[in-house]
């Protein structure tokens, strides 16, 4: 397995291999910039233009005017395929900063063990923010780091965010989804969170399929009792179930996450390849 990134240039030219950033690109000096994460198995990207769109429109909110023309599924995967990543498991990450005269468009891949979909443990951060820039995937991303270290060096996989109203935001690198007396609960896509690629797409086709009601509230995190269930969602590890919230264990949702994982797999086109999919 080869762990080391290999990175795309996009140049009006073409995608060249020769990378070259400059020191004075504000994506590099402040964060300005935006970034997907796609998650690829055997060559095949996962939920492409769900990602695509989402940067189109993110670009377009924070007024960098990049081309992203360049960026077909085609290409990547072609991409993938000459650099020796088409097998296995891996992430693409497409990397869009202001630059300083034009936009400075990369993409960078490498493999990856496929995703371990056990239970995880999830503690609230105690850094309370809100930000409308959270509602973007910027390159300033270093808050949601920081609360995934504190979440580690506490003994937990994820960090809980929270609004300074004290609601439930989102995991540092994943949605979330509550599961309340058999309705299954988000929280509400206006506060300053991002809303994820795989959420988006068990809203609008997995949760149709099963025939699962799906509503959005506010959420505190006394909330999340013994009784409720928990799971989140991200690109890379599609459904995770919450074993512990804050320490005190929760109902287990273990194999509604293998259900849902599924049907991710089907709907996202790529059939024929294991049902060890990870799929924000």
């Amino acid at each position: 397995m080869n762990k080391d990134w290999t990175v795309w240039n996009f140049w009006p030219q073409g995608a060249t291999d020769t990378t070259c950033v400059s020191a004075l690109d504000v994506g590099f000096l402040y964060g300005d910039g935006l970034f997907e994460t796609v998650r690829f198995e055997e060559g095949q990207l996962f939920f492409f233009q769900e990602h695509i769109d989402r940067l189109q429109r993110s670009c377009l909110a924070l007024q960098i005017q990049a081309d992203l023309s360049c960026l077909t599924k085609n290409a990547l995967e072609r991409l993938l395929e000459v650099s020796g990543l088409a097998e296995g498991v891996g992430r693409l990450k497409i990397l869009v900063a202001r630059g300083t005269d034009t936009p400075t468009i990369l993409a960078m891949a490498r493999q990856e063990p496929k995703p371990l979909h056990r239970p995880v443990q999830c503690r609230v951060f105690p850094e309370q923010r809100s930000c409308p820039m959270a509602r973007h995937k910027t390159l300033s991303y270093s808050y949601y780091w920081y609360a995934r270290r504190w979440a580690q060096a506490n003994g937990c996989d994820y960090a809980i965010l929270v609004d300074p109203f004290d609601h439930v935001l989102e995991a540092d690198m994943a949605n979330l989804f509550l599961i309340e007396d058999d309705l299954i609960i988000r929280p509400f896509e206006t506060l300053n969170r991002l809303v994820g690629v795989v959420e988006q797409v068990l809203l609008t086709r997995v949760f149709p399929e099963l025939g699962l009601a799906c509503e959005q509230r506010l959420i505190q995190p006394e909330e999340i009792t013994q009784e409720c269930s928990l799971f989140l969602t991200n690109s890379m590890v599609d459904v995770l179930p919450v074993s512990h919230f804050n320490g005190s264990p929760l109902s287990d949702c273990s194999l509604l996450a293998t259900t849902l994982r599924k049907h991710l797999h089907r709907v996202s086109g790529n059939d024929g390849l294991s049902n060890g999919t990870g799929l924000r």
